[in-house]
């Protein structure tokens, strides 16, 4: 990660007593939205697949957890790789510093799960800065929309962020249908 404001403290603190804590030490607690999206436009959203799952993907509206819709990827057989769902956002907005939460709601899966990421690049390359996943904890089994949110925590947004990416994965070894919705980007300062 670039963190020129922590390199900075951290010299100073080894080689000299410091007293006064710098900004980004506090507690983040003022809560905003970067982004929340209904998934009303799915030209937002790119679907692809890595491997041979056997999936399919849809934009649906008969099952979402709040209105318009929802994005489903559904498997038609237990195989290899993954597909998934993915979105790119301008980061113009969220300050070096601040903390931020992904959230997303999902339902129903058995088997490898699904799982999402969260990841920020730079200069517009696969040039990751940080990279957050769910994978080791998917999302297993039939859940109704709002019994479970899922979330993952950036405590330090670093510099040099040019793109965020978020992936809502379905793993090859799953069965059944995901569904994602309720997708919310919040910062902390």
């Amino acid at each position: 990660m670039i963190t020129p404001l922590k390199r900075t403290y951290y010299l100073d603190e080894l080689f000299d007593v410091v007293t006064n804590l710098p900004d980004w030490t506090s507690k983040k607690e003022i809560e905003s939205i970067v982004f929340t999206d209904e998934i009303s436009d799915g030209r937002l959203w790119k679907y692809a697949v890595s491997g041979t799952p056997n999936h399919k993907a849809s934009i649906v509206d008969s099952i979402s957890s709040s209105p318009l819709n929802s994005l489903m990827i559904h498997s038609k057989g237990i195989t290899t790789g993954y597909s998934y769902w993915s979105y790119s956002l301008n980061p113009e907005d969220i300050e070096v510093g601040s903390a931020l939460v992904l959230k997303i709601k999902a339902e129903g899966l058995t088997a490898g799960g699904a799982f999402f990421a969260f990841r920020a690049d730079t200069n517009g390359a696969d040039n990751s800065i940080f990279f957050y996943t769910t994978h080791g904890h998917p999302v297993v089994g039939t859940t109704a929309f709002g019994e479970s949110e899922y979330s993952i925590r950036v405590n330090y947004f670093p510099s040099g962020v040019d793109e965020l990416k978020t992936f809502l994965i379905m793993d090859g070894a799953s069965s059944g249908t995901v569904f994602f919705d309720d997708i919310q980007l919040l910062k902390y300062q």
